[in-house]
């Protein structure tokens, strides 16, 4: 059952990821529609001098933006998940060690990838650290919006999910039972498969 969402929603402390080269305008088109709904944590264009060490790029994105980031939004186009920088954000989100907590996991299918609007999801078309964690339900795909009310609740929704996560693990705290936490394991294998996205979390 969908969750219900409360009347007045709080702005998510949110990044998004997404490839440079190819998908720069929905970016940008993202960031206006989006305005006054989130607290943008992304990294903005001269942030970080392309020059730098790639280990160096990598902690600095996941120490200086991704710390306290509680929603991280993946745009997904067609060659999103070839992308080492998507792959490493989504790493960063899903580290208790950069931010003590875990960032929920949104992930907005482009018009320009072959499962936008099929209500289908390939898991091997999508970054597999986000498959992995769309498989355990951990989070949630659905299409590209201009509706600021869809994205705002497919942001909530991304939220609720952690603080189901963090409900369930006081739950567990004290048992020995295995507790359900998000995948972040880059050698996860992704299946090519597909499950329908619209069914309600």
């Amino acid at each position: 059952m969908e969750a219900t969402l409360p009347k007045v929603l709080t702005k998510r402390k949110s990044f998004i990821s997404y490839y440079h080269r190819d998908d720069e305008k929905y970016r940008e088109q993202f960031e206006k529609l989006t305005d006054y709904l989130i607290v943008n944590k992304s990294v903005q264009e001269n942030d970080i001098s392309s020059e730098n060490d790639q280990e160096y790029i990598k902690q600095l994105i996941q120490k200086e933006y991704l710390k306290d980031t509680t929603v991280l939004i993946v745009l997904i186009g067609n060659k999103t998940k070839c992308r080492k920088h998507v792959d490493w954000e989504i790493s960063g989100a899903l580290n208790f060690k950069v931010g003590d907590t875990y960032a929920g996991l949104l992930g907005l299918l482009l018009p320009n990838h072959s499962d936008y609007g099929t209500s289908k999801a390939n898991y091997d078309l999508m970054p597999a650290r986000l498959a992995d964690n769309f498989k355990t339900e951990y989070a949630i795909i659905r299409d590209w919006t201009e509706d600021n009310d869809k994205i705002q609740s497919y942001i909530e929704l991304s939220f609720l999910l952690i603080v189901q996560l963090k409900m369930k693990e006081n739950k567990l705290k004290s048992t020995n039972e295995k507790r359900h936490m998000p995948i972040n394991d880059s050698t996860a294998t992704v299946i090519n498969t597909s499950i329908d996205y619209t069914k309600p979390l």
